[in-house]
């Protein structure tokens, strides 16, 4: 069985590095598509310990999240030069999910259709 697309995940895991080179060395050698998906682990506090936390302590942990996501970013765009065939998956931090601009008219003309099928079965019978 070809592999022919292999996924990682670029997140602010600390193993992330050693991940993405292997992804990148299994896509040179296979000559399958590289696929980069940016994710970031969101940082939660124990029951106990949130108590006490103070929002300086989240602010700083964010801080930290978005180097480590910075260094993880750079150390994915220097492994996919290697691979000739790369995708990159939209960002987080960008504008998120975009859907085809005709998705939500398609959506409001059949809704009017309906509504306008409905009243006309009403209206016969």
């Amino acid at each position: 069985m070809r592999i022919t697309d292999i996924q990682v995940y670029v997140d602010n895991d600390i193993a992330c590095d050693i991940r993405i080179e292997n992804a990148a060395n299994l896509a040179v050698q296979t000559e399958a598509w590289l696929v980069g998906l940016y994710a970031s682990r969101k940082v939660t506090a124990p029951v106990d310990i949130g108590a006490v936390a103070s929002m300086g302590f989240y602010e700083a942990v964010d801080r930290e999240s978005s180097e480590q996501m910075k260094l993880a970013r750079s150390v994915f765009e220097s492994s996919a030069a290697r691979v000739s065939r790369i995708q990159r998956m939209p960002d987080p931090a960008s504008r998120g999910f975009r859907v085809p601009k005709w998705i939500p008219v398609a959506g409001f003309v059949s809704a009017l259709a309906l509504l306008v099928y409905q009243l006309v079965a009403g209206v016969r019978a």
